[in-house]
């Protein structure tokens, strides 16, 4: 067992003493400048994806798997997501009411989408409320997600 513990530490040190045997003669510049390749080489072409930009990373804060929810995200799952499934039309009417004001400047219709389910709600219309979570989510989740999604409610 104890062979088990020094093997990662010993490939460690041969990877290390290995790298630094190999730079060592280098001056700085040319530690800093990789030669080029031959004329005569192809390019070499990278399989791994591009870095993203530090505003995707930024907003990659929530919402992904093994991250926390998003303010939105968790509210529609602790409210709407089991009024709905529920078919409760109370809970779903207060659901779209707070989800009208959750309505952000600029996403147009959003209120007025949020108040369509709140009066189908109130007739008890579960099919006009699946209609108006529908509708909203077609014209605004892409948009929320890419412009909004860690912004608190």
């Amino acid at each position: 067992m104890r062979r088990a513990i020094w093997i990662p530490a010993a490939v460690a040190l041969v990877a290390f003493v290995v790298t630094f045997a190999s730079v060592r003669g280098k001056s700085a510049d040319a530690r800093a400048m990789p030669t080029p390749p031959p004329a005569t080489q192809a390019p070499v072409v990278s399989a791994t994806a591009p870095e993203p930009p530090a505003k995707a990373l930024a907003e990659a804060a929530c919402g992904a798997a093994g991250l926390p929810e998003c303010p939105l995200q968790a509210w529609m799952k602790a409210n709407a997501g089991p009024a709905m499934t529920a078919a409760d039309t109370k809970r779903l009417e207060r659901a779209f009411t707070r989800i009208a004001a959750f309505s952000p400047a600029g996403f147009a219709n959003w209120e007025a989408i949020a108040r369509e389910g709140s009066a189908a709600a109130s007739k008890g219309d579960v099919v006009g409320c699946r209609r108006a979570c529908k509708t909203c989510h077609d014209q605004h989740r892409a948009r929320y997600r890419a412009e909004r999604r860690a912004a608190p409610l």
